[in-house]
Parts: C-alpha cells; sequence; structure tokens
C-alpha cells in the first residue's frame, strides 16, 4: 500500500522536476541566483548587456523562469 505524500513532500517533488528540467543550466550559480531574485521580486538580470556573460544571462533567465513555474504549480500568486 503506498502512503499519500505530504504537501512538502509533493512541493519537493514539484521543484525537482522543474529544476531537472533545466538541466544543464541548473548546475549554474547564475540559474539559483535567478531563481531567488524571482522570489524577491527582483526582474532585471544583472547579465544582461554582458557579452562575455550570455552563458550565465541564460542560466539566470531559466532560474527566474523556473521560480515562476514552481510558484504556479503550489498555488502561490505571481510575483
Amino acid at each position: 500500500m503506498t502512503q499519500a505524500m505530504t504537501k512538502t513532500e509533493l512541493e519537493a517533488r514539484i521543484l525537482t522536476d522543474i529544476v531537472k528540467s533545466y538541466e544543464p543550466y541548473d548546475s549554474l550559480e547564475a540559474f539559483g541566483e535567478g531563481f531567488a531574485d524571482y522570489q524577491r521580486r527582483k526582474h532585471q538580470n544583472p547579465y544582461d548587456g554582458m557579452p562575455s556573460k550570455g552563458l550565465q544571462a541564460q542560466a539566470w533567465d531559466r532560474g527566474c523562469e523556473a521560480a515562476a513555474r514552481y510558484a504556479r504549480a503550489i498555488g502561490e500568486p505571481a510575483l
């Protein structure tokens, strides 16, 4: 018999699945920065306009997007 997941376990599973869908960007520090910045309502990519930081800019954008997807998935209001 399978035991039902708690709300916390379900949210952790959702988060893991969302983050995994952003491989390989999820392994970059900028991804975590973008995720945290979204939650802090800081939506300006600090890497924009820096040609040598293109990969970081993409990772930041994807982190921000992942945070938005997670918020919607668990029923939080959009920021």
